[in-house]
């Protein structure tokens, strides 16, 4: 840093031109300091600041009357190099700019890159930095590092036993307590011989058992179980079942009880156990760093994150944290995950993390992204379409073990409709109403402040930071839709009613929905269109998790005639096999969302064919909605293979959340009514997909 005290009125030069106050606040690196009554520079443009200094007529010195020269020098040096040292977790490296621009030292760190304003300093992966030698690609003056050491820690193997072990020596002990189909037997050979523990297989084929089983393996004795807060009792339940807490002699026996361990919000944190099983949820380590400590002194030796897509934000609080837990793990580092990603290779980052392979395959952050996306003119990453097959080849061949549903199990077919329903659109017209007047409103703010109207990269921004415009109209579509809901449900009841010798519902239904305010309408008529309101339950972000593992519960066993189910909050770690129909009453953006709903039926454990039907209201967003499904599930497939189309039978009509506002910003600019969303429904030839 360097503090330059100066009289603010004093010219640069010409006494008619600029001040020195108007020279300092150029520099793209300042702060006042009031407390010092001087400027604090910590980033020059020019490469050789003392020459810069002296121009504008300052005397350059500093506290040890260092000769001027060798001031020069030091300058120029302290602004080509970072300060910088490796965070406690191994997987970090915080870096100084000094007196380089931001901008500038940006570029060179690269976009694995994180910016802390607080702390004036970057956070970098520190893999990002090492280049194949273990040296480091820009000049950097370290704090007690070894730039060298951390190149060898890092690089290790992501399995220790992965270099040596044979496929024909890995053998599941018999004392293993869960059944297990051949394919999943082949993914756990798969994981403990080759090194891969991105475990992807689709929902419903089992990872969870995949998983244990390379825990029993490996014979590992202290084992993080990472889950989603609704997943904890299942993940005990199988934990148990399979034995893994305990250690096992050759005959099976148990030679060291274990235990498991289960963190939870709201509940006392409970010790770890000298050896066996913690599971704790994401969310309470995001919300909790100093478990992520805990859990790292107790020296796991396998960790398993359920449902890893979760972790797909780089930059989020729980990714940090889960990222640096898998950094001091030195055995297996599984991801288990159903949908590696939703539209963008970008969300595979942090997931690879996890396991280690986006260091040992693809050499970091930056190199992985730089290849395989690129960022459009508002600075968001974009898949690099040409790419993807090459992706694809390198996940399969080195980081996942990833299975199609039909080329492992016989599931019955599923097959995928579409309900036009022509709906009361007068809610929604309203809606569309209120969002007309806040775009109007921002709009006349804009021409107040700067007399002019908002430009293209101000009606972006409104854009993207006014995304509850497009809920506002999504939430209006669903509860447009709810009556005519209401009256299939009516009809499912008395069609399949309960058996009267068995007391059970036959045939239960699903009505999947997105938003509370329309699940909570869905279930109060539902509840009055059954008839018998004890016949039909919900399942939400509100829920708790024992009464969601009741509801299940009863569910499969035949006490339910309708389920409510929020996608978000049901579309995961439950199985549905007692029914074979559901309704999209609400869809979502994006298709390994609907995929992850769906397979909640079609999956292990289902014996008949199931139907999905769509509900598509005609003239609100549903289209547009079908449309971004069709665009990204393009994508998924030239990423993951198979048919990942989950939309409607729309032809196009494609828009993004930001685009719809976008568009609709622009219209009124232009003096256009928009009095209602357009239409732009082409429906296809009626068809079936099967799953």
């Amino acid at each position: 840093m360097v503090r330059l005290e100066f009289n603010p009125r004093a010219p640069l030069a010409d006494p008619d031109g600029p001040t020195l106050l108007d020279w300092v606040k150029e520099f793209p690196g300042r702060r006042w300091n009031a407390g010092a009554g001087a400027w604090d520079v910590t980033g020059f443009a020019s490469e050789d600041p003392y020459r810069e200094l002296r121009a504008a007529g300052f005397e350059v010195s500093d506290e040890h009357g260092t000769d001027p020269r060798t001031l020069r020098a030091t300058l120029a040096e302290y602004r080509a190099a970072m300060l910088a040292k490796v965070a406690k977790s191994r997987t970090t490296t915080i870096v100084r700019p000094r007196l380089m621009p931001y901008d500038e030292a940006a570029r060179i760190l690269g976009p694995g890159a994180e910016w802390d304003k607080t702390r004036g300093r970057f956070e970098v992966p520190t893999t990002d930095l090492i280049d194949a030698d273990g040296g480091w690609p820009f000049e950097v003056e370290f704090v007690t590092v070894d730039a060298a050491a951390i190149g060898r820690e890092l690089h290790r193997p992501v399995l220790v036993a992965a270099p040596t072990i044979r496929p024909e020596d890995v053998v599941i002990p018999a004392w293993f307590g869960l059944d297990l189909y051949p394919f999943q037997r082949e993914g756990i050979v798969e994981a403990v011989a080759h090194g891969k523990t991105l475990i992807a297989d689709p929902p419903g084929l089992g990872k969870t058992r995949q998983g244990l089983g390379v825990c029993a393996v490996t014979g590992a004795a202290r084992t993080v179980i990472v889950t989603p807060p609704v997943m904890l009792t299942g993940w005990q339940r199988e934990a148990d079942a399979a034995g893994i807490a305990h250690a096992h002699d050759a005959h099976g026996a148990v030679t060291a009880a274990g235990a498991i361990v289960v963190w939870s919000a709201g509940k006392k944190i409970r010790p770890v156990p000298d050896r066996g099983v913690v599971i704790v949820s994401d969310s309470l380590l995001a919300a909790r760093p100093e478990l992520c400590q805990a859990l790292a002194l107790w020296h796991p030796d396998a960790l398993i994150v359920d449902e890893a897509h979760r972790q797909k934000g780089w930059s989020t609080k729980r990714s940090k944290v889960i990222r640096a837990l898998a950094g001091g793990v030195d055995g297996p580092r599984m991801a288990l995950t159903g949908t590696p990603l939703f539209a963008n290779p970008v969300e595979l980052a942090g997931v690879m993390a996890i396991t280690g392979h986006l260091t040992t395959v693809f050499g970091g952050y930056t190199k992985f992204v730089i290849r395989y996306a690129q960022q459009n003119k508002f600075k968001a990453w974009m898949p690099r379409k040409r790419m993807l097959p090459e992706l694809r080849r390198r996940l399969y061949a080195d980081v996942w073990v990833r299975r199609e549903r039909e080329d492992v199990l016989d599931l019955p077919p599923m097959s995928r409709h579409t309900l036009y329903t022509d709906v009361d659109l007068r809610g929604f017209n309203q809606a569309h109403k209120d969002v007309i007047e806040k775009i109007d409103a921002w709009i006349a703010e804009v021409r107040d402040a700067l007399d002019r109207d908002p430009d293209r990269d101000e009606v972006h921004d409104f854009a993207a930071n006014h995304l509850e415009l497009v809920t506002m109209l999504r939430r209006a579509a669903g509860l447009a839709k709810i009556d005519a809901a209401a009256e299939i449900v009516r009809d499912w009841v008395q069609s399949t009613p309960k058996d009267e010798s068995t007391r059970e519902w036959p045939s239960p239904l699903i009505l999947w929905t997105h938003h509370r305010t329309v699940t909570a309408a869905m279930y109060e008529a539902a509840c009055t269109a059954a008839g018998d309101a004890s016949a039909v339950r919900v399942i939400d972000g509100g829920t708790k998790q024992d009464d969601r593992t009741v509801t299940v519960d009863d569910f499969q066993a035949g006490q339910v005639a309708v389920l409510v189910a929020s996608i978000t909050a049901a579309g995961v770690g439950i199985t549905l096999t007692r029914s074979t129909d559901a309704i999209y009453v609400e869809t979502d953006w994006t298709p390994a969302l609907i995929q992850q709903a769906d397979f909640r039926q079609n999956r292990i454990g289902q014996t008949k064919p199931t139907r999905v039907t769509t509900m598509v209201a005609p003239g609100t967003l549903d289209e547009y909605i079908h449309g971004a499904l069709a665009k990204k599930g393009a994508i998924l497939g030239a990423i993951l293979g198979g048919d990942h189309d989950v939309s409607a039978d729309i032809e196009d009509g494609y828009s993004t959340p930001i685009q719809i506002i976008t568009d609709m910003v622009n219209d009124r600019l232009a003096g256009r009514a928009v009095s209602n969303v357009r239409s732009k429904t082409r429906r296809r030839k009626p068809s079936a997909i099967a799953a």
